[in-house]
């Protein structure tokens, strides 16, 4: 049976229709203005540069591009064949700001679907409350943060592969054959939709029963697709080995199916760890969604694949999309059928279950929803501007290495190499331009590595800084004909002080590399700052500090991660001698510190932050002396802290 279109619905639902598609609007203006804003500030990071350089390289003609960032064939990843055709919008704006554009239509596309299938399932049952009940929908979708955060965070194909099994769920429950176009779209987007696509038809096997033939159709279209993938290693990036603990090992599709239902006892560990990520993603949505068969398999299939992964990105986010979208729906329908019975029993039964679903949803917006900017926008507008003049400087045929905190908008080139911590980076270009921050953007690489690597390529032959300011280092390098790769330091004990200036701080950089520094700028406050270490083990610290001035300073050792001072010394002028001078301090505890998990029951398992504490030195002054500092560093002592844990 088709559905009716919209004139002929009731009055009171066509109005509440055509105000969430208003709303909708407004939330795809804002979710563009946010996408051009992040683009700006330089706020992509390695996941956006791996879409981005495929984006550019296939619009450049190559249609097999080679992803430097993931060390195989781009498609080779999740199968997202559907980036193909988009390249052709590269010719239209050939900025990163198009791929965000696109995926923030595709998630209000997405919602805008949810919404007029509500509309349609409610209005051709003859559903009572239609319209508070579609209004309810509309606000599950508007207020639901984590939606805002999968458009904040870099650009996924998940968004397309919601989007069309979507379609393809009105269409199939609908009994229209254009479903499978959209099943078509969808297994182009990526292998991730094709999981999606089996939650769908077991949500129509459990809706329908017998009588629902294309299910079985469907699942076995599905399967099949993501085990011809498997089989040609089009699901590289699925992270295989995040399920280990499933498969014991052993890498693939059939494994980690098997796994599961070999290991039981394990999955539901996994899951009981993971369950304030399970809580936070379905109770967004409305739990009494889980309760309809038309959209529960799909949202809990999305949710379990993230759940039962040991070593999850961020959560939540893209991998749970479909959950925020399918939910509501059935939510929607839950609450339709209790006032179908028409007792009073049950009306208060779905009244109550809509209050809770909305002050859920409504308290995880209030809760998280303003943490977005401090979790996403980490780029200094100072930092920003370093980098976009970088970005206009280094030609296009060079071999770019950079920091993967702001990564994503150098992306448009053949190579491109992020930092991601220890080891070596292929050197493929007569030019390597090196674009390291080490304290901007979501970073992963230790900021002691990252300074290390900033001092070496000072010291390098052939290596001359470009740019530099905000805490942006960028090098132009031309290596010996010889090099065949550049190696990443790991954490240094010692760093250059011109490389972490404080804010009363100004790095000198003229001359020859051994005499740079930082000089005080006159002002009050740290002339040295930034040089953060991470450790992990408590005990006594020994840092040391070289430097001259014309005044007294003290040398601090703190805590960063507590906000704690852990020692200071107060060292006097030292009329034009370079001297060392020494503090030290005990770290009575190294917890590191804790992720932001929320507010009574609106918490979700955010990525927790790394482990340990960052020590770091601090240079002071009182202000109008001449202060030069020229190296610190920071040393671990063997003796027990007296009393520590």
């Amino acid at each position: 049976m088709t559905p009716p279109r919209e004139p002929v619905w009731a009055a009171s639902l066509r109005r509440s229709y055509r105000v969430g598609l208003a709303l909708l609007g407004v939330q795809l203006v804002l979710l563009g203005a946010w996408s051009a804003l992040e683009v700006s500030r330089f706020a992509l990071s390695w996941d956006f540069s791996i879409f981005g350089q495929a984006w550019y390289l296939v619009a450049h003609g190559d249609l097999d591009p080679y992803s430097t960032l993931l060390g195989h064939a781009f498609w080779r990843d999740h199968s997202a064949f559907l980036l193909w055709p988009t390249a052709l919008l590269w010719y239209v704006w050939p900025r990163p700001e198009t791929l965000l554009w696109l995926q923030d239509l595709a998630i209000v596309a997405s919602e805008a679907v949810a919404l007029r299938w509500t509309c349609e399932l409610l209005e051709r049952r003859g559903s009572p409350g239609r319209a508070p009940l579609a209004a309810m929908v509309i606000v599950l979708l508007l207020a639901d943060p984590w939606i805002f955060w999968t458009a904040a965070f870099d650009f996924h194909v998940e968004p397309f592969g919601a989007l069309f099994t979507l379609l393809a769920a009105r269409d199939h429950f609908a009994g229209r054959r254009r479903s499978w176009l959209w099943v078509g779209l969808a297994l182009a987007s990526s292998n991730v939709a094709a999981s999606y696509l089996l939650g769908l038809g077991l949500s129509s096997l459990l809706a329908r029963g017998r009588r629902s033939r294309p299910a079985g159709v469907l699942l076995a279209l599905a399967a099949a697709w993501l085990a011809a993938l498997s089989l040609v290693h089009g699901d590289l990036g699925d992270g295989y080995g995040s399920y280990s603990y499933l498969t014991g090992g052993t890498p693939g599709l059939a494994s980690v199916a098997g796994g599961l239902f070999r290991r039981p006892g394990r999955v539901l560990h996994q899951l009981w760890l993971g369950r304030w990520d399970l809580w936070g993603s379905v109770a967004v949505g409305g739990v009494p969604g889980l309760l309809s068969p038309v959209t529960s398999l799909v949202a809990l299939v999305a949710v379990g694949e993230g759940a039962l992964s040991r070593v999850f990105v961020s959560v939540p986010g893209f991998q749970y999309l479909p959950a925020y979208l399918f939910l509501p729906v059935g939510t929607a329908l839950v609450l339709a059928r209790l006032l179908s019975f028409g007792r009073r029993g049950a009306r208060l039964a779905a009244l109550a279950l809509a209050a809770v679903s909305l002050v859920l949803s409504l308290g995880y917006s209030v809760v998280f929803l303003p943490r977005a900017p401090s979790q996403w926008l980490r780029v200094s507008p100072g930092a920003a501007r370093v980098l976009a003049q970088a970005s206009r400087r280094i030609p296009e045929d060079a071999e770019v290495v950079v920091s993967q905190g702001v990564a994503g908008p150098f992306s448009g080139r053949r190579l491109l190499f992020t930092l991601l911590g220890p080891g070596p980076i292929p050197l493929r270009a007569s030019t390597v331009w090196l674009v390291v921050a080490p304290r901007q953007g979501v970073e992963t690489e230790q900021v002691s590595s990252a300074d290390g690597l900033v001092a070496e390529m000072a010291a390098r032959r052939g290596a001359s800084l470009v740019l530099s300011g905000s805490g942006v280092w960028v090098f132009r390098w031309r290596p010996s004909p010889g090099e065949r790769s550049l190696f990443v330091p790991g954490p240094v004990p010692s760093t250059p002080a011109w490389v972490v200036p404080g804010p009363a701080g100004v790095s000198e950089t003229a001359g020859p590399e051994g005499t740079w520094r930082v000089a005080s700028n006159g002002r009050e406050g740290y002339v040295l700052a930034y040089d953060y270490w991470r450790e992990t083990r408590p005990g006594e610290y020994s840092g040391t500090v070289r430097l001259s001035s014309t005044g007294p300073v003290n040398v601090e050792l703190w805590d960063s991660t507590t906000s704690s001072l852990l020692a200071r010394t107060s060292a006097p002028a030292t009329d034009g001698a370079v001297v060392d001078v020494a503090v030290r301090g005990d770290l009575r505890r190294a917890g590191g510190e804790r992720a932001f998990d929320g507010i009574g029951p609106w918490r979700a398992e955010l990525t927790p932050p790394p482990p340990g504490d960052e020590l770091e030195l601090r240079v002071w002054t009182p202000g109008g002396e001449d202060v030069s500092v020229y190296r610190c560093s920071l040393h671990r002592s063997d003796r027990p802290v007296a009393g520590g844990k």
